[in-house]
């Protein structure tokens, strides 16, 4: 029987513009709006009882994912004091299909002694999928 690696999946992070631009033969072209960019990632369904992170009130675990990567998100809890926005990736190319979007909740926080080396790089997120607006 072969040993197979998990390979990441490319996830998609919707970036809103905050209203820069650059300049293209002396004329200001502004960014777009809005745009995607691709970061690596696994993900899983939440498995409730499993998990280090708990759902928020009124969020069903079918509506929840946990996603692991080293690209630093943006979460809706987030105590950081410039941080207002939180991240909402998607699964599939938002672009070329209709996927859904999750807005990234929380991230875990591992408590250790001091005799463990954990990788804290590599992030352990709660996305929650959004409702149409």
């Amino acid at each position: 029987m072969a040993f197979i690696l998990i390979q990441d999946d490319i996830l998609y992070l919707k970036v809103i513009s905050d209203g820069g631009g650059k300049w293209v033969d002396r004329v200001w072209v502004p960014d777009p709006p809005l745009s995607y960019t691709t970061f690596e990632a696994t993900w899983e369904p939440y498995q409730m009882g499993e998990e280090m992170i708990a759902l928020p009130a009124g969020v069903s675990s079918s509506d929840a994912i946990i996603v692991y990567s080293d690209y630093s998100l943006n979460t809706a809890d987030s105590e950081e004091p410039d941080t207002t926005i939180a991240d909402i990736i998607y699964l599939t190319d938002p672009l070329t299909t209709n996927a859904r979007a999750y807005e990234i909740q929380a991230k875990a926080n591992w408590q250790m002694n001091q005799s463990f080396q954990l990788f804290d790089s590599y992030g352990e997120y709660l996305a929650v999928r959004k409702r149409a607006d």
